[in-house]
């Protein structure tokens, strides 16, 4: 078995964790695909040819899985350099809440043998994919379309399928899959949605008009946006990174990707285990 590592380095906990793991799956004579930062710790401590550096420009064709020390935003990393390979991810969340890095470092061997000896389950999760000037750009949560002014807000003329949705007045729009619905568009009003749930959701942010809420439309439709900006110019970021300056007047086209992350969960876990445990969600002391 090969697994890559990627892992927050800044962060002092994850470095520990990320350590810990190669580690342990060294000694289970594992192929460990490790970064520079973490290969640098190990080089004049281990001797293994089951140790392998990999750089920032490397997609290793034989890695079956990826294991991931951080937060959501190292998983969005470690999503984005291996989507077209098809590799699931395991996240362990060391950072705030982690929807995303659902397990816990406290028992990290553990964790590794659990997956070693197949105890887990994949979900697949929804991706939405946009080309523009000729490059097809990806996000897992969200693209996000905004004034770059702050002092004035933008018009977004919306389309579903070619049809007329309406005009956004408005700080910028938010088109999120169901797995984004618990990252920005929750912070701007948008539903949870279910993870299995085929449907993105289109979410205003700061809209100048009390009738605009968020609305969910079929995952196989596509939605369209026309910028029009007095400042001529507004920003697009997928997954708050790749960020795209968007002229006024420009239209963009978002659509379901033929393509899926496959994400490792433990056996027993659910949607709503997580949202209960990280969010509080429904969580009352009556009976208590």
């Amino acid at each position: 078995m090969e697994i890559a590592i990627f892992d927050n380095f800044d962060k002092l906990e994850a470095r520990k964790y990320a350590e810990q793991a190669t580690i342990y799956l060294l000694e289970k004579g594992v192929k460990c695909h490790v970064k520079h930062k973490l290969y640098d710790k190990f080089e004049n401590k281990i001797k293994s040819d089951n140790l392998v550096l990999i750089d920032d420009n490397t997609v290793v064709d034989s890695i079956n899985f990826i294991l991931t020390f951080g937060g959501d935003g190292t998983m969005l990393a470690a999503v984005k350099k291996y989507l077209a390979k098809d590799v699931p991810i395991m996240g362990f969340n060391v950072g705030k809440l982690g929807f995303l890095a659902e397990y816990s470092v406290v028992n990290v061997e553990k964790e590794i043998d659990s997956l070693l000896r197949g105890e887990y389950k994949l979900i697949e999760r929804t991706l939405l994919e946009t080309n523009y000037c000729g490059e097809t750009i990806t996000a897992l949560n969200d693209f996000v379309v905004e004034k770059k002014d702050f002092s004035k807000m933008i018009t977004l003329k919306v389309y579903s399928n070619d049809m007329y949705v309406g005009d956004y007045r408005a700080d910028g729009l938010i088109i999120t899959t169901p797995t984004g619905s618990t990252a920005y568009s929750l912070s701007c009003g948008g539903p949870l949605i279910c993870p299995n749930a085929n449907v993105f959701c289109i979410t205003p942010i700061s809209p100048h008009a009390l009738t605009l809420r968020p609305l969910v439309v079929p995952a196989e439709n596509s939605i369209s946006i026309r910028v029009f900006s007095p400042t001529n110019e507004a920003i697009m970021t997928a997954d708050g990174q790749s960020l795209r300056v968007v002229k006024s007047g420009e239209m963009l086209d978002f659509y379901q990707s033929t393509k899926h992350v496959k994400i490792v969960v433990p056996t027993d876990s659910t949607y709503f285990d997580i949202i209960r445990k990280k969010m509080l969600w429904a969580e009352y002391s009556f009976g208590k």
